[in-house]
């Protein structure tokens, strides 16, 4: 029997064999057996210097390299591919790698016999998979330090043809992530590197990527070239954000008009999320120039904004034949202020290709509705209009942009659009994480600080911004969508999909108020949707018993009636609170129905004066809240929610006893987990707040948010 000691000698005397095998087998340079040896990434981590001396010789390292960027796998292959993975001690083998253009050349040279020939920059059928692995391994080594970076992007301004090689590899994942690393991780380099990435990628990288999402590329491409091009914009880099926001006009050109049938459709999701991201930090980027430059803003003659709000509202009517000459709008009137015009300079004609394109928006939809299949709403519909959604969700990015400059300013900091950026966006992984996010709160409007009101988004200093969320929706408005999507909503009761857009249009459209009081009558007065309201809810229905539709149009009334008293989103969100005993209310309490809000007026110090004359002034809506509002104070506050348990009640019950309030974080109610995320029927509540069927089933078709019945 051997013991613990023994054993251990035993194996330590192993190791030691195993040592003098490696010199021999060294010796005899014999590499293919060094690769079997189970201890040589061991050996390589350890730093063993006679191991390490063998790795840095050119002939050992194109042997290597041989066994890993060739057409047939060789048994030596993975073990090759593992030897790259010991990083941190083989920098004098990197180093000679980048010194030695043979072999950094060889991976691009195993990569070009799967890439087409010709000018343009086409997607690559797919190499074996051992290629990739092995790129991705050596290439995330050498992205590791500054100094191989700089020697790897010299390498690739050099050999232009490599890069076009790596570029049209982007449906595999693997060559995605290195290439995110190497445009993504520019913190620690020095601007020269960065200068050459720039320029490596403006040679016609950045527009193969961009055409990789409006073409018949491989979805696969279309995602990673989405993600990437998103994330250039949405972090900042460098000398390359205003050039990739630029790209977004053919992508939504492209997002409008092009001819998609099936599984095509897939397609339009990334499409519309890369022009979101475009024009969400573009606005933010106008909003935060202007805001720098908030002294020379006095300084604009009463003539200049005359002739500015003459342009925009023919640009918003099409009645602007547009010059562009040299990225230049003739007749676009110029501030006078050097930084707000060189931005405009630049994004004003690409905002204005974007309203021209939104012109087509009830003909794509009409498009694609008829895609969709019998008695279904259809999925490419629903992404135009969450499209539309996300673009109203974009005032609570520039809310958010207006809190931190006023906050660095506060603090007497230099406002920094670029370190503005990076401390908000330091690790994004997904292209849809961060920007012009839909609100899931029942009565939220675009959602963003509360404490910003919703003016500061599209003017300074009572100076409006051409490139603003404004500007879009009097557009979107024009095209007579709105009252389109009314018409949806109606003619699809049951499709809390549906609704939950509707909602996040609706909503922000009404936010606007005394602030841009023709988009909020538009949808007050000028649709069918309060009348609509009020014809299919004519008698009180208990929560449970509420169809999809007779629930949403409640939560509609209720959001308009906060919204009337500027409110903030968060008092009536009181399941997102945590009740403290003995505290004060500081939030006022949304009111539920009319008469509370009536009440609540004389409180409210500066209200939304349009939206409160119209709610207390129609009589539709007062009959509306008379029948369908004022039975029913305590509610379930957000989507999917079955609020009426014994726990909610007895937290209620709780709050009046000790006179305490609840504070701002999340209790036991909210999120997906507790099966109450609107989508998932639990126990208590089917689809989107609609009732349980007879058979005790949950109501609604399908499963998750977005695939409900569409196709």
């Amino acid at each position: 029997m051997i013991n613990g000691q023994s054993l251990y000698w035993q194996i330590y005397e192993t190791q030691d064999n195993g040592a003098q095998s490696l010199e021999s087998l060294i010796s005899q340079d014999l590499l293919e057996k060094l690769l079997e040896v189970k201890t040589i990434s061991f050996e390589i981590r350890s730093e063993n210097q006679i191991v390490l001396d063998y790795l840095v010789k050119q002939n050992t390292l194109k042997r290597l390299m041989k066994h890993i960027f060739v057409a047939s796998k060789t048994e030596s292959t993975d073990r090759a591919i593992e030897v790259f993975g010991c990083a941190e001690a083989l920098r004098n083998v990197f180093s000679s790698i980048l010194a030695t253009p043979e072999l950094i050349a060889a991976p691009f040279e195993a990569l070009a016999a799967y890439t087409q020939a010709g000018n343009d920059i086409l997607p690559a059928t797919l190499a074996p998979p051992h290629i990739y692995q092995g790129f991705h391994k050596l290439f995330s080594a050498l992205l590791m330090s500054p100094k191989r970076v700089q020697s790897l992007v010299q390498f690739l301004v050099d050999n232009p043809k490599h890069m076009r090689t790596w570029t049209s590899h982007m449906l595999s994942s693997q060559m995605t992530e290195v290439l995110r690393s190497l445009v993504l991780d520019y913190k620690g380099r020095g601007d020269d590197t960065c200068k050459q990435i720039s320029a490596l990628l403006k040679n016609g990288i950045i527009d193969a990527l961009a055409q990789f999402i409006i073409t018949d590329a491989p979805l696969e491409c279309v995602s990673n070239s989405c993600q990437i091009l998103s994330q250039i914009v949405s972090q900042n880099v460098p000398y390359l954000q205003e050039i990739v926001i630029t790209k977004i006009t053919p992508v939504c050109t492209y997002l409008m008009n092009a001819q998609l049938v099936g599984s095509n459709l897939l397609r339009l999701h990334y499409a519309a999320d890369f022009v979101v991201c475009g024009l969400s930090f573009m606005m933010q980027r106008g909003l935060s120039v202007y805001i720098q430059q908030e002294n020379q803003l006095q300084k604009i003659t009463y003539d200049v904004l005359q002739k500015r709000t003459q342009f925009v509202d023919q640009l918003i009517k099409g009645k602007v034949k547009l010059t562009v000459q040299n990225q230049k709008i003739l007749e676009l009137p110029v501030t006078g202020i050097n930084e707000i015009d060189a931005f405009e300079k630049v994004m004003v004609p690409v905002f204005a290709s974007i309203l021209n394109s939104l012109e087509q928006l009830c003909q794509r939809v009409d498009y694609m509705r008829e895609q969709a299949k019998n008695n279904l709403f259809g999925y490419g519909t629903f992404v135009i209009l969450q499209f539309v959604a996300r673009i109203l969700a974009i005032s609570a990015d520039l809310k958010l942009t207006v809190q931190k400059q006023m906050t660095l300013k506060a603090q007497n900091k230099p406002v920094d659009w670029l370190n503005q950026v990076e401390d908000s966006q330091t690790s994004m992984v997904q292209p849809d994480s961060v920007y012009a996010q839909l609100s899931l709160a029942a009565h939220a409007g675009s959602g963003g600080p509360s404490t910003v009101d919703i003016s500061s988004t599209f003017k300074h200093r009572q100076v409006p911004l051409i490139t603003s969320v404004v500007v879009i929706v009097r557009k979107i408005i024009q095209t007579g969508l709105v009252q389109k999507l009314v018409d949806f909503v109606e003619q699809f009761e049951s499709n809390s999909n549906l609704h939950f857009v509707a909602s996040r249009i609706f909503v922000p459209l009404v936010e606007f108020g005394d602030s841009a009081p023709d988009i909020t009558l538009h949808l007050l007065k000028e649709t069918t949707l309060i009348t609509n309201m009020c014809r299919k809810l004519d008698q009180f229905i208990p929560f449970k018993s509420r169809t999809s539709l007779q629930t949403y149009y409640i939560s509609f009334a209720r959001s308009f009636l906060r919204i009337a008293l500027k409110l903030p989103d968060e008092s009536s969100v009181e399941d997102k609170q945590k009740f403290v005993a003995g505290k004060t209310q500081q939030v006022q309490q949304a009111p539920q129905h009319l008469s509370a809000t009536i009440k609540l007026y004389g409180q409210t110090q500066q209200p939304n004066q349009i939206i409160y004359e119209f709610l207390t002034q129609s009589e539709v809506f007062k009959t509306f809240s008379s029948k369908c509002l004022e039975y029913e104070d305590e509610i379930p506050k957000t989507f999917g929610d079955a609020r009426l348990t014994a726990e909610y009640q007895a937290q209620k019950k709780q709050k009046k006893k000790t006179q305490g309030v609840f504070d701002t974080g999340f209790g036991a109610f909210g999120g997906f987990q507790q099966n109450d995320f609107f989508g998932f029927g639990n126990q208590n509540q089917g689809w989107g707040d609609m009732g349980k069927k007879e058979d005790n089933q949950s109501s609604g078709s399908g499963f998750g948010f977005g695939w409900g019945d569409f196709q």
